[in-house]
């Protein structure tokens, strides 16, 4: 007959093996800049340049551990969005880090808003 007094529990034996799994195991820091982020680089790069979003052609790509990082400078934030969505469809992105700047806008100057004519609507001046 088997006596429970004498028997250990089984979740600290399994807790234990992890904990020395865990703690045994050799620290080893990420490469700088390993041939798979190259190629990782790479493909994130050719899939921003195929899209057919002109903005993100400039974009810069660079990749540090398991992160791509987004550089440059784009005209909407609906652009900003798509270099985010497209890069993410790439195999073998895990994270993304975002670092795009949305230029101020300005308004178009056409000639209604000219320099030199009067706009309709101002105070004082009347269509003739």
């Amino acid at each position: 007959m088997f006596c429970f007094a004498n028997a250990k529990p089984i979740r600290s034996s399994v807790f234990l093996m992890i904990r020395q799994l865990i703690c045994d195991a050799p620290q080893t820091p990420p490469a700088p800049c390993a041939p798979q982020d190259r190629t990782l680089q790479e493909r994130v790069e050719k899939f921003l340049v195929g899209s057919n979003i002109p903005a993100l052609r400039r974009l810069s790509v660079s990749i540090e551990g398991d992160v791509v990082s987004l550089d440059g400078e784009v005209s909407t934030f609906y652009e900003k969005q798509m270099a985010v969505q497209f890069t993410s469809r790439v195999a073998g992105v895990v994270r993304i880090s975002d670092r795009i700047s949305v230029r101020a806008y300005e308004p178009r100057r056409d000639s209604l808003h000219s320099a030199g004519r009067p706009r309709l609507g101002t105070p004082g001046v009347y269509a003739g």
